[in-house]
């Protein structure tokens, strides 16, 4: 579960920003949320990947009502815990109902979409070791900034005599 704190951390958002989106997403999101501990919000997996599409599409230049829009008109009639199970129960035989209105097997599908993701989850690997080498190297380098400026304060403060024949 998704609770609000874990949220903001995911998004780096305030909890007023989250509040907002999940209010505006009410109606994608209404059977993905379940109430906690003290009427805390806590989103389920299928909502929180909602939520993540709606915030992208904000990211993407859209406003929170179009992106909204856009996120529930993607969305099937059927809930997306429930066809992701049934899909994995028998996936040979469930129709998709693809763009040009013709049923076909969801398996094909179902596996570019895991390669799909699988090579989005890759590359963000990818990304991430970069990062990781970028902190390594900045970190270096704040390191030898502070040995140098040690060095120069203690050279400033090192007292010269002003008298020439103790050179």
């Amino acid at each position: 579960m998704w609770t609000i704190e874990k949220l903001t951390k995911r998004f780096s958002m305030s909890d007023q920003q989250i509040y907002r989106r999940i209010n505006a997403a009410q109606k994608p999101l209404d059977s993905h949320i379940s109430r906690g501990e003290k009427n805390a919000i806590a989103l389920t997996e299928s909502g929180f990947l909602i939520l993540e599409n709606v915030i992208e599409l904000e990211k993407q230049g859209k406003t929170l009502a179009n992106a909204v829009q856009e996120v529930a008109g993607s969305l099937n009639d059927h809930d997306h815990t429930e066809t992701a199970y049934e899909a994995f129960q028998n996936i040979e035989t469930i129709p998709l109902k693809n763009g040009n209105n013709h049923y076909g097997t969801q398996s094909g599908s179902l596996i570019e979409e895991v390669g799909f993701l699988k090579g989005k989850l890759e590359s963000k690997d990818e990304l991430l070791d970069e990062l990781k080498a970028e902190l390594q190297r900045v970190r270096q380098e704040n390191d030898d900034l502070k040995r140098s400026v040690a060095l120069v304060e203690y050279k400033a403060t090192e007292r010269k005599v002003w008298w020439p024949w103790t050179k």
